[in-house]
């Protein structure tokens, strides 16, 4: 197996165990569920939205160092949405 599966290995199930363990975490099924009713459970539902979009910028800049990394250069059209 290359280098970027262990890596994807490592982040899921440690992304597994701390949603499993991590209230800040469990607190984004409340919040997909219902935003409006995790604001009335007093969730701060803004403190977590902006974490979480920190969060999906670390790893798409980790995603990006391994894309660099394996192909030896860099493009702005790798992995178009």
């Amino acid at each position: 197996m290359q280098y970027p599966i262990y890596v994807m290995l490592v982040l899921v199930i440690l992304g597994d165990l701390m949603l499993r363990n991590s209230r800040f975490l469990r607190q984004n099924y409340y919040i997909g569920g219902n935003r409006r009713a995790a604001w009335l459970s007093g969730i701060n539902v803004d403190l977590v939205i902006i974490v979480d979009y920190c969060i999906v910028a670390l790893l798409a800049g980790i995603a990006g160092l391994l894309i660099t990394g394996r192909f030896g250069s860099s493009s702005l059209t790798v992995g178009p949405a």
